[in-house]
């Protein structure tokens, strides 16, 4: 499936993307900003959510970075499909989305109308932060 083609594939890492990916901001407060403020604070407790939610966004984007070269390599279309840990902790919008399928260049949207390409794509902090959800992919 895509999850083994690459694992055993380089691809090449879009240097832009990356950066808009670690620059993002919310209410235009960037990570840098957080992590300088949760630093200087010596708030470990938010460093460590803000690492957590930065790494699973940072996931996610090389995920469908590798996506995107498999689709240009293959001439298959990559799918991605929502899936959450099923547990009572699963915040209501990202249960909404559990298993819905969509090819990798469509956003998922949550019922409170908030988009994502991943899990930790959302503009909302509150679909962000402790986000335990995945995506599986498949090739059509």
């Amino acid at each position: 499936g895509a999850a083994e083609y690459m694992l055993d594939h380089e691809t090449d890492i879009d240097e832009e993307l990356l950066e808009m990916a670690l620059t993002k901001s919310y209410d235009g407060v960037s990570i840098y900003d957080k992590f300088d403020t949760y630093y200087d604070e010596g708030d470990g407790e938010r460093l460590k959510v803000l690492m957590d939610n930065e790494f699973h966004r940072a996931y996610g984007q090389g995920a469908r970075d590798a996506s995107k070269g498999i689709e240009a390599e293959t001439g298959l279309t990559v799918y991605k499909t929502w899936q959450t840990m099923r547990d009572p902790r699963v915040r209501p919008t990202h249960d909404y989305l559990e298993g819905t399928k969509i090819p990798i260049d469509q956003a998922f949207v949550t019922y409170d109308m908030d988009e994502a390409m991943f899990p930790g794509d959302f503009s909302l902090p509150e679909n962000v932060v402790g986000c335990r959800c995945y995506l599986t992919y498949s090739l059509e």
